[in-house]
């Protein structure tokens, strides 16, 4: 499995885990954000962006990989960056203005 569809399962996994537990536990989203002391549409961006920037974040890496395959570029290391932390410190610069 390339590391991008790894990455893109992990997002999704997240999601489905916050989803399942929300379920167990008998929380909506909206319960769940004033107990985390946010708006719920924080937490459904969260849920939602974290999936949704790790596909696009993964499909883009992946181009560059594939455009520059028979360049002299191939072989550069591209870093792996969580999508998460970067909706996280852009949800936390809306919130602070």
């Amino acid at each position: 499995m390339t590391e991008n569809k790894i990455f893109i399962k992990k997002n999704l996994a997240i999601s489905e885990q916050i989803s399942d537990i929300l379920e167990q536990k008998g929380w909506s989203q909206k319960v769940f954000a004033q107990k985390m002391g946010k708006e719920p549409s924080e937490i459904s961006k969260l849920m939602l962006g974290a999936s949704v920037m790790g596909i696009i974040y993964s499909t883009a890496r992946g181009i560059i990989l594939e455009k520059t395959h028979n360049s002299y570029l191939n072989g550069v290391i591209l870093p792996v960056i969580d999508p998460g932390i970067l909706l996280n410190n852009n949800l936390s610069k809306e919130i602070n203005n």
